[in-house]
């Protein structure tokens, strides 16, 4: 992991694995200019897997103490980070807890929150192709695929 520095101007973090390659990149400035977030910018934390426990609390000490640092977005680390640091929040979203992951992680009013955004976002997509009535009318079933383990407990 890179040596963590303290932010310049509001940015928002990406937690992976080589956070470089990601389209966020290319994407986080279009979503900033939609949102008015002009000035915030985002910078990626490469974290090797399966890192060491004290490697995930450094980063999101980091981010809670450092007053330009506004949140991170969690890829690959979603579990290993929720297991080392869910006790440095001060609120866990009900997804997170049940899930044993973190996605997100925002600081509101001076509190640390985590939460598990791929529940919600898995849902919204699979409601967007599967038909209004599909599950009551023909019995269906449903087999969900995915890296991080998101689609399921």
């Amino acid at each position: 992991m890179q040596q963590l520095k303290p932010a310049e101007q509001p940015t928002f973090y990406f937690i992976g694995v080589t956070t470089g390659q990601s389209s966020i990149m290319r994407v986080f400035p279009e979503w900033a200019r939609e949102l008015g977030l002009t000035d915030a910018v985002i910078q990626g934390i490469d974290i090797d897997i399966h890192a060491d426990p004290a490697v995930y609390r450094e980063v999101v000490r980091f981010i809670r103490d450092d007053a330009l640092s506004l949140g991170a977005l969690v890829t690959t680390h979603k579990i290993d980070l929720y297991q080392a640091c869910k006790d440095m929040f001060d609120h866990l979203d009900p997804y997170a807890v049940a899930f044993g992951e973190l996605s997100a992680i925002s600081k509101r009013e001076g509190r640390l929150e985590g939460y598990a955004k791929d529940p919600i976002s898995s849902g919204l997509a699979l409601d967007a192709f599967v038909p209004a009535g599909w599950w009551r009318d023909h019995g269906g079933q449903v087999l969900l695929l995915g890296a991080g383990g998101a689609a399921g407990p």
